[in-house]
């Protein structure tokens, strides 16, 4: 990727930030390798949907809706890093929230005690039960217990109504390249993809991209307790508030943005010694070099698998 597809990345990046109204305090986009795939298959969790889809048997059906739910709630229950990078670590947020919930130690009402301090054993003993409550087992044989994400709004991924069109010109690109967040500017320049781009040979005349994203909801997780000053945490912190923050829980995801095909309009200089010009008397040569149809092949990867382009992730600071 060179800086005229590094720019035009930046421009996608803070157009997607104001599209979804992130919050740089409390939210920020992160990226995974470009290789990672999300299958549209693998984003049905309804039984009778996946039979009419795929024209599975009922029981089978069923378990495939399982287990789409349990790989689903792994990967968007994995905490991630406070970072662009999109590291996930081993730890699932369900098991942090679950020795928040039974080993804080508890403010102790007395005369005088605010509402908080009064309600705050209400508050973990309703938490306690909603966990216990979400848990469902492995459709493996020997697999632990997990605790579902559910994605929202539940609409069918297949249908290309439910899809937003984004198309940048070279204006705006160049206008949303230069508004694009600071967390999002870092994982730029650790690619050098927000160097000088004067001297290059390669011109983004558009951009344009599909979208589709899918909030997450938790029945098991109440980030409000975290906002509570009723109880404290004696174990490792779960967030010490840095720049970048460390400790258990620095961030969860909230929200994963599924994208698919994107197209570049390409504006290339005779002679460039990166592009080879075709026998034509125009300069201008249009190309779409990374455009994802629905049944052809990139990489040798099945391009029915959707690129899981961007995760918002929630970030919090101990109050």
């Amino acid at each position: 990727m060179n800086t005229a597809d590094g720019n035009a990345f930046a421009a996608l990046i803070a157009e997607l930030e104001k599209r979804l109204r992130i919050n740089g305090s409390s939210q920020f986009l992160v990226f995974p390798e470009f290789t990672f795939r999300v299958a549209l298959n693998e984003l049905l969790f309804d039984a009778q949907e996946i039979q009419a889809t795929i024209g599975l048997a009922p029981e089978q059906a069923q378990r495939e809706a399982l287990l789409n739910l349990e790989n689903f709630s792994i990967l968007a229950n994995r905490i991630p890093q406070v970072s662009g990078r999109f590291n996930l670590n081993a730890t699932m947020l369900w098991s942090v929230f679950e020795r928040v919930i039974n080993f804080a130690q508890l403010a102790t009402p007395s005369l005088g005690s605010d509402s908080q301090s009064l309600n705050i054993a209400l508050v973990f003993q309703k938490a306690r039960t909603d966990f216990g409550l979400s848990a469902l087992g492995s459709v493996a044989p020997d697999g632990a217990n997990y605790y579902p994400a559910i994605a929202l709004p539940p609409n069918d991924v297949s249908d290309d109504d439910a899809w937003t069109h984004i198309r940048l010109d070279k204006e705006t690109i160049d206008q949303r390249s230069q508004e694009v967040s600071p967390e999002a500017q870092e994982w730029l320049r650790e690619r050098s993809l927000l160097d000088d781009a004067q001297g290059s040979s390669v011109i983004m005349k558009s951009l344009s991209i599909e979208v589709f994203p899918l909030t997450l909801r938790r029945a098991w997780f109440d980030p409000a307790l975290f906002q509570s000053r009723a109880w404290k945490w004696n174990d490792e912190p779960l967030s010490d508030g840095g720049d970048p923050p460390k400790g258990l829980l620095t961030a969860y995801i909230v929200q994963m943005i599924l994208a698919r095909k994107l197209e570049i309009n390409l504006d290339l200089e005779l002679g460039s010694p990166q592009l080879v010009a075709p026998k034509a008397s125009s300069p201008e040569v249009t190309t779409n070099p990374t455009t994802i149809p629905p049944t052809a092949t990139f990489g040798g990867l099945d391009m029915q698998r959707l690129r899981l382009f961007g995760t918002t992730v929630g970030k919090f600071k101990p109050t």
